[in-house]
């Protein structure tokens, strides 16, 4: 049985007191980093390195549900992607799925065991808290059925203001104990542990 950690953490992205991996940013089209809450952050503790290495990799930008990938910059992870999102009313639910399972997939491409997530799509879009969490949950499970290779823990990050992410989160997981496709083995405070049912194991 393969497992995969999800964790919650209430804080801000840049000071995790973990090395991770892989750090996810959310930003415009032109990639200029210094817009939105987190991105922001991401750039100023980063260093304007990560903004010239856009500047150089991405010369127009790029689209909707894409991803960026540039250093780590000061920050302690190797890389960081950065992507874009819709409105909520413009497709914004299924373009969420599929760069969440965009930015799994290319961790696990390259090896990597960590990647952290801020709350995509609830700062500025303000996309409603409840439905972004179970998509996070859902995209994650349909990843670990595949095979979620090196990747050992996702890590979503609540600012420190979002209460209702971390109520989400925690609603999210009361329902998902009596999934028949995962398994929830342990919970220390916000640390979820998931583990893959086999079909054989399935009942």
């Amino acid at each position: 049985m393969e497992t995969m950690e999800l964790t919650l953490i209430k804080g801000n992205i840049t000071e995790l007191d973990v090395k991770v991996n892989v750090i996810v940013n959310s930003t415009r089209e032109d990639l200029e980093l210094n817009h939105g809450e987190v991105s922001s952050a991401i750039l100023a503790s980063a260093g304007n390195t990560i903004q010239q290495e856009c500047k150089d990799k991405y010369k127009n930008g790029i689209k909707l549900g894409e991803i960026a990938v540039t250093s780590g910059g000061k920050l302690h992870c190797d890389k960081i992607y950065h992507t874009v999102l819709p409105n909520w009313q413009n497709n914004g639910p299924q373009v969420l799925e599929n760069v969440i399972m965009a930015c799994l997939e290319k961790a696990k491409g390259e090896g990597y065991e960590f990647i952290a997530f801020p709350a995509l799509g609830t700062g500025t879009l303000k996309y409603p808290v409840g439905d972004v969490t179970k998509i996070f949950f859902e995209t994650i499970i349909k990843f670990q059925e595949k095979s979620p290779g090196p990747l050992q823990k996702v890590i979503l990050i609540a600012f420190h203001s979002n209460d209702d992410v971390i109520k989400a989160f925690e609603n999210e997981r009361l329902e998902k104990v009596f999934e028949t496709r995962i398994k929830i083995e342990s919970r220390m405070e916000t640390t979820i542990r998931i583990a893959l049912l086999r079909t054989s194991e399935q009942h």
